[in-house]
């Protein structure tokens, strides 16, 4: 390899890590907070709203993972093989939105029900 080709890998490499810094954290909060909404749905009364709950841990689950794999150490060499810096961005955006409108289409769904039990009177 020539002194070039180390300085643009060496770049990409900073770059894929300072993105999977920034991107993980939230998705580890994400998964996280979605564990805790899953444990806390344990009464009967509460149960209903399980599913919704399950797919947002797979979605968060997923966006973690994929985070993981996109964004792996090792893989600038695939990820940029033949792209430039906005190309690769717009397939990280690209990849990631699916998990990540899981999360907020069902989040909303649960947010929606948990609304209407709550006014029914049952979580007073």
């Amino acid at each position: 390899m020539n002194s070039a080709t180390d300085n643009t890998s060496s770049s990409q490499r900073i770059m894929l890590a300072g993105i999977r810094q920034a991107l993980m954290a939230p998705a580890q909060a994400i998964f996280g907070y979605s564990e805790l909404v899953n444990q806390a749905i344990v009464t009967d009364d509460l149960k209903k709203f399980k599913p919704d709950a399950d797919e947002i841990l797979s979605a968060a689950s997923q966006l973690s993972d994929m985070i993981n794999h996109l964004l792996a150490a090792g893989s600038s060499d695939v990820l940029f093989e033949g792209k430039d810096v906005d190309d690769v961005e717009k397939e990280l955006r690209h990849d990631l939105r699916t998990p990540i409108n899981a999360i907020k289409g069902y989040g909303e769904m649960l947010l929606e029900d948990l609304e209407e039990f709550d006014e029914i009177g049952v979580c007073s």
